[in-house]
């Protein structure tokens, strides 16, 4: 696998769980609902910003491939 490749595996985990702890803050805190609002909210944010900088990357990876 290669470096860009790596990368691009990674963003899409790191992803992946930011919108698992957005969920878990919203669904799953039980008692701590009203506690973990701020930082579901910011996780989700920031779920949203790694999405479009990995749908970007890739786009920008896939621009980039010179076929011989």
């Amino acid at each position: 696998m290669s470096l860009k490749g790596f990368h691009i595996f990674f963003i899409l985990i790191a992803t992946l769980f930011c919108f698992g702890f957005t969920t878990w803050a919203f669904m799953g805190a039980g008692n701590l609902e009203a506690q973990m609002k701020v930082p579901g909210i910011i996780t989700g944010g920031l779920g949203v910003v790694l999405l479009a900088y990995g749908v970007w990357f890739a786009w920008k990876k896939a621009a980039t491939i010179h076929v011989a």
